[in-house]
């Protein structure tokens, strides 16, 4: 390489030789051939002008760098590697700024200084908005994680290269927690961090009107790569920049850098739905079975939930016992291998409840491979728990999912919430004793509890799950958080963030965050050309025998019911006409309002296995069926 450039060099200064003899001459005697030497003047002035042109181009970073130079957008000055950049001068010179944003693959340089972090201590206690945003280590088909781990240090042989940037990633977390959050006390000054789902196309760091950024490619050392220095808040550079970190930072991003456990489970099959995708695009039949059926046994509940979608189907229909086993043998002979019972309305209120459970046993018994599972109120759990004619931990093999009893979200209050709250607490008390006494027999069944943050609850939410965590939390196999789609995001932000760090400080839920915990409460945001088509992972049955593509689809029947299971077989059903027809109604302004009483979990399955289609590069359309 060094041989290459002085040869290049070598064939300029010659050059430029005989441009300025040839210059000489023609000033010597511009008589004789005065055509040759015009010539030649012209074209030794070219020569050095562009041999000044490519200097200039070399060392623009010097000069700017003297000029101080000033360019369209804010951009004031050019780095030509960010290691070149005086990062101690630039957090120095402000004393208690509004607004700090960090945003970058990992960062760690950033958070290892003492000096520096006593300094961001500094500024959080004064009231500093402090927003960290990091790429996310679990994103597994990220090919920032894949090609930047790549070129850093080489990998252990049984580790995959990612891994090398995802503990990198780990270690700037370890470092923002331990050298700066728990140096601040008070948890509303602590910073926020998030973890991006996506890609990062830079780096960069923004102090008031003050902006840092480099420009990412796929080198594994930011400190080699161009850096900017933008000032104003106006300016259109700086405005840019800190809205695609918006952007990211609002759509795409996660609190805990850990996968959401119940997305790692399904990302397992990401081929098997890859179908799905090309059936949606194609408009040809759904030959797979879902992965999942959801059956309500009843449209009857005893709360009143103010959030509830189902609130206007509230009534005494359920399903009779000689129709729900016709339900499961159809199911369970088309393949269905998950079935979960729940509603509608509370499931443990069906009045025909021994004969439903007997039934399940039955099923449980002649087909010990089919996985079932249980959402519930909980209040029907301690009756239920004790019942001599069937063992609920023993029927519901695969899950029992309790949601949170809150006061403010229901229309009753007082002594009547008392004692809903006094039966509520026994039941998943001694839902967790009795796995507990009998781990071996029930060892496959998780005991998970959902809260939902709404609209009635958010003032009250975080100090409830504090109190939880102290009481019962730990007892769980699961906990899942999720929203009410009423939430204003600004709100949800720093709920979450407060959650979060609840969860982390307790001993006993930190040694299984990662298996324990799933934490989404952001609203799922929709890109404006959003197709559902991974509905076919799961069919809903209500009551009558009603058969839906969607969960939030049942007030709407019209788009969503797509036959009687009671009138013809589910096979005729789900491969229909009227199943595709439906499939392509299910539409974006419906997922994105506020009907629902929560945040779709199948969307968010749906982008994680976008992204990971994106990046290894599949043709969907192509895939042989």
């Amino acid at each position: 390489m060094e041989k290459q450039k002085f040869s290049y060099d070598v064939k300029w200064i010659t050059s430029v030789i005989f441009a300025l003899v040839g210059i000489g001459l023609f000033y010597s005697d511009r008589s004789a051939y005065q055509a040759f030497w015009i010539t030649a003047f012209i074209a030794s002035t070219v020569l050095i002008a562009v041999y000044l042109a490519n200097i200039i181009s070399k060392n623009w970073n010097e000069i700017a760098r003297i000029l101080n130079f000033r360019s369209i957008g804010g951009i004031v000055r050019f780095y030509g590697e960010r290691s070149d950049f005086k990062w101690e001068n630039f957090f120095h010179q402000h004393s208690s700024p509004r607004e700090v944003i960090f945003m970058g693959q990992s960062l760690g340089k950033a958070f290892d200084d003492s000096k520096q972090t006593e300094l961001f201590t500094e500024w959080c206690r004064k009231g500093t908005v402090f927003k960290i945003l990091l790429l996310s280590p679990s994103s597994s088909y990220s090919q920032q994680l894949r090609s930047v781990g790549e070129g850093m240090i080489e990998a252990p042989a049984d580790q995959q290269p990612q891994q090398n940037l995802v503990n990198k990633i780990y270690s700037t977390v370890a470092q923002i927690e331990n050298n700066l959050i728990k140096n601040i006390g008070d948890v509303k000054k602590q910073p926020y961090v998030r973890f991006s789902t996506v890609d990062l196309p830079f780096s960069f760091t923004m102090i008031d009107n003050d902006m840092v950024v480099t420009t990412y490619t796929t080198e594994p050392e930011a400190d080699k790569l161009p850096t900017f220095v933008i000032k104003g808040q106006n300016s259109p550079a700086f405005q840019g920049f800190k809205k695609e970190f918006e952007s990211i930072w609002e759509k795409h991003s996660v609190v805990s850098p850990y996968k959401d456990i119940i997305i790692k489970e399904n990302l397992r099959d990401w081929k098997q739905f890859l179908q799905l995708k090309k059936s949606y695009y194609d408009k040809s039949a759904v030959i797979y079975p879902p992965k999942q059926a959801i059956v309500f046994l009843t449209y009857q509940c005893s709360n009143s939930c103010g959030y509830c979608m189902y609130k206007e189907k509230k009534s005494n229909v359920s399903l009779s016992t000689k129709n729900f086993q016709n339900i499961l043998k159809q199911l369970i002979t088309y393949g269905v291998s998950h079935i979960e019972i729940s509603g509608g309305g509370e499931p443990l209120e069906t009045p025909n409840l021994n004969e439903i459970m007997k039934a399940l046993t039955d099923m449980r018994e002649q087909y010990p491979e089919i996985k079932f599972g249980l959402l519930t109120n909980g209040l029907y759990l301690e009756k239920s728990l004790k019942s001599t004619k069937y063992d609920l931990l023993y029927i519901f093999n695969d899950y029992i999912r309790v949601s949170r009893l809150i006061e403010s979200d229901l229309d009753i209050k007082n002594e009547t919430f008392f004692n809903k709250q006094t039966t509520w607490y026994k039941g998943i008390m001694l839902l967790c004793e009795k796995k507990d006494h009998n781990q071996q027999k029930y060892s496959s069944t998780k005991i998970g509890m959902k809260y939902l943050l709404s609209s009635r609850n958010e003032a009250s939410f975080v100090s409830l799950v504090r109190e939880d965590i102290s009481k019962f939390l730990d007892k769980f196999d699961h906990v899942r958080f999720r929203s009410e789609r009423t939430v204003n995001s600004n709100r949800i932000f720093p709920i979450e963030q407060d959650v979060y760090r609840a969860l982390r400080s307790s001993e006993k839920i930190r040694t299984r965050f990662e298996e324990k915990i799933a934490l989404s409460l952001p609203n799922i945001y929709y890109p404006h050309n959003f197709k559902c088509w991974i509905s076919p992972i799961h069919v809903v049955i209500d009551p009558q025998g009603d058969v839906y593509t969607c969960c939030n689809y049942v007030m709407d029947s019209g788009k969503a019911n797509i036959g009687n299971i009671l009138a013809a077989p589910f096979k005729n059903i789900w491969e229909s006409e009227k199943h595709i027809s439906a499939r392509h109604k299910l539409s974006k302004e419906i997922c994105n309002c506020e009907k629902s009483c929560a945040n779709c979990r199948f969307a968010e399955l749906q982008f994680n296995y976008e992204q990971i289609i994106a990046t290894l590069g599949y043709d969907y359309l192509r895939l042989s069926l």
